[in-house]
């Protein structure tokens, strides 16, 4: 089968093939590609922003089925016209609920209406799409791990429970939220805080201050993201907090972070989130964050073990293989 993958935020690497800072074009178009590709599969990737002109494409450019990830370039439309004349598979993928955005979403709906198949990251996400489009749900086809397996690991060191906290910006507030919380805990556990994101301007001279009203209780540092620095700073962490808003957009995020942190080898403590419930016996949820790390220092012998069956769990689940599969389903069904 031959499939062509048409994303955003992509590039050359100078290794070859292609890269990006993107995890959506990581977890929705590199990784299950090269997976696919294993397979036996022929896969083309093209940039749908860097293409000028839809009409430089040749007919044999497009595959056997066209997949289209998180849409923001108009010329989409025009390929996914082109692909449906060709009589080619086109399936849409929706990795976020910003199609709610009145910039996106016309466009989305284009594309979900011109797609004959839509994919979702999560459950809560397919409903929201199929209510939204008033299209057939979506099929829900998860995220892969993407870093190292490592060995479960669970023994913090005497006076410094060492935290967490790694994701996109735009959840930072909901961190930001925990640290009153978290300094009152590291009253009797202190704590230091590893924030691993994008630059934040002002992030440093902020945690500086912070630092040293709670001196003793809570130490926050931050980390500029990078793909190779987010296995150091797994490895080196004891847990991985992961604090949500309850919203409908959080609700529809993928399990992405919860899979990495444990395949990693590492607990994860978060808020309850409607896709998190499957990872349940391998990971805490409460609705404070605070009385899961707790729960964590309490019950240090089991943490280990919780992270074991879930690298297992995960494994099966999660693995770039397993996702390929998946995809691979998608496509080849009549």
């Amino acid at each position: 089968m031959k499939i062509s993958w048409f994303a955003t935020g992509i590039e050359e690497s100078w290794l070859g093939g292609f890269q990006s800072d993107r995890a959506s074009s990581r977890f929705r178009c590199l990784i299950p590609a090269r997976a696919i590709q294993a397979m036996g599969h022929q896969v083309n990737i093209f940039q749908s922003d860097a293409l000028t002109d839809p009409y430089l494409l040749s007919d044999d450019d497009f595959g056997d089925a066209v997949v289209f990830i998180k849409s923001f370039a108009p010329i989409d439309e025009i390929l996914a016209e082109r692909a449906r004349r060709l009589d080619r598979l086109v399936v849409y993928d929706f990795c976020d609920l910003d199609f709610l955005e009145p910039g996106v979403m016309e466009h989305r709906r284009n594309m979900a209406e011109l797609a004959h198949r839509c994919v979702a990251t999560a459950p809560y996400l397919a409903a929201a799409v199929a209510k939204a489009f008033n299209v057939e749900t979506p099929t829900v086809i998860s995220d892969p791990y993407e870093g190292p397996r490592g060995a479960p690991h669970f023994s913090p060191r005497d006076g410094d429970l060492r935290l967490l906290w790694f994701g996109h910006v735009n959840n930072l507030q909901d961190l930001f939220d925990q640290v009153v919380a978290l300094a009152d805990f590291g009253g009797e556990f202190p704590l230091s805080l590893n924030v691993f994101s994008q630059p934040v301007n002002g992030i440093d001279k902020a945690f500086s201050q912070t630092n040293e009203k709670f001196s003793g209780r809570l130490t926050l540092r931050h980390t500029p993201w990078s793909l190779d620095a987010t296995w150091r700073a797994l490895a080196e962490c004891d847990l991985v907090i992961i604090p949500s808003a309850d919203n409908e957009k959080k609700m529809a995020k993928s399990p992405n972070r919860v899979v990495e942190t444990i395949h990693n080898g590492r607990f994860v403590v978060a808020n309850p989130v409607d896709v998190y419930w499957e990872y349940s016996d391998f990971i805490l949820l409460d609705s404070e964050i605070v009385s899961g790390l707790r729960w964590a220092m309490n019950h240090r012998v089991k943490i280990e073990d919780r992270i074991r069956r879930g690298q297992d769990y995960v494994n099966r689940r999660h693995s770039p293989e397993a996702i390929g599969c998946d995809w691979i389903k998608l496509l080849q069904e009549d």
